[in-house]
């Protein structure tokens, strides 16, 4: 069983450095389009963990309003989790036209659908503009019981993880302690918040 989970863990932790490279277009067969609409094309790699929003920018949060309910809570936790970084503001709204950040439910261009989340961010030099996340809430339904965790756990981790991609933050190495390893079975650490007080007061 130990050799089976490790070996879920380091397929895991491929899939997603592989979700985070290279470039991805979504049209409106794939996103609803009131979401799809304002942004079509976003870089899905942060370049060199240097591009971040304004430091102490209010940074607005729409949530489709047909992702699951687990999702929807699990936003609202990584949204207290990373304003108590004290970097920006993150800040539910519920106007996706003038939304920082988008977040969705949906698959993941993954044949074996363990992908349990992607962030895609649009930007300019060293400042995000944009930021689409996709939750993977059938992964997570499926796989969240392997770490032990309840579903609502699971996607608060999960959209913890992608929050911190879409403050600019890239993944840790393997075996850190911290919430933006891939693959990760934990929520926020320590760690995470001082590297992105770091990564916002360079």
């Amino acid at each position: 069983m130990k050799i089976l989970r490790e070996m879920v863990l380091v397929l895991l932790a491929t899939v997603y450095w592989v979700g985070f490279s290279g470039y991805q277009e979504y049209t409106s067969d794939s996103i609803p389009t009131a979401i799809a609409q304002p942004v079509n094309q976003y870089n899905a790699k942060n370049a060199g963990e240097h591009a971040t929003w304004q430091l102490g920018q209010t940074v607005t949060v729409y949530v489709d309003p047909n992702a699951t309910a687990e999702t929807q809570t699990g936003v609202n936790n990584a949204i207290a989790n990373w304003n108590n970084a004290g970097v920006v503001h993150l800040q539910r709204t519920d106007d996706v036209n003038n939304a920082n950040i988008r977040v969705i439910n949906g698959q993941l261009a993954d044949p074996h659908n363990i992908v349990f989340g992607l962030t895609q961010t649009k930007q300019t030099s060293r400042q995000i503009n944009s930021a689409l996340i996709t939750i993977n809430d059938q992964a997570i339904a499926k796989y969240h019981q392997r770490d032990d965790m309840s579903e609502q756990a699971y996607t608060n981790m999960v959209c913890t993880h992608e929050m911190g991609h879409a403050l600019g933050l890239n993944h840790t190495t393997p075996g850190t302690n911290s919430v933006m390893q891939p693959g990760t079975d934990r929520n926020i650490q320590p760690y995470d918040i001082q590297r992105v007080q770091m990564l916002y007061r360079h």
